[in-house]
């Protein structure tokens, strides 16, 4: 585990530090940083879509995939 710290300045001008040591990387850090926050939030279900982005990446890589080949198929028996 690293430890993230974040530095807060608050409308009046006064600054402290927040450490986190148990996050794994810094984007875990900063949205267990703004649950700590702003606990009303519905930052948690944000956190999981944001986790599994690769899975829209993925997707989208393999449906390009499928059209291409899909076309290039099509493409061969149209002569």
């Amino acid at each position: 585990m690293k430890k993230f710290e974040f530095l807060i300045t608050d409308e009046n001008g006064n600054t402290r530090i927040e450490t986190f040591a148990t996050a794994k990387n810094t984007t875990e850090a900063a949205y267990d940083f703004a649950i700590k926050m702003f606990p009303d939030c519905d930052i948690r279900l944000r956190r999981d879509i944001v986790y599994r982005w690769w899975y829209l990446a993925a997707g989208f890589a393999a449906g390009s995939l499928i059209s291409s080949v899909m076309l290039y198929v099509l493409s061969r028996n149209m002569y």
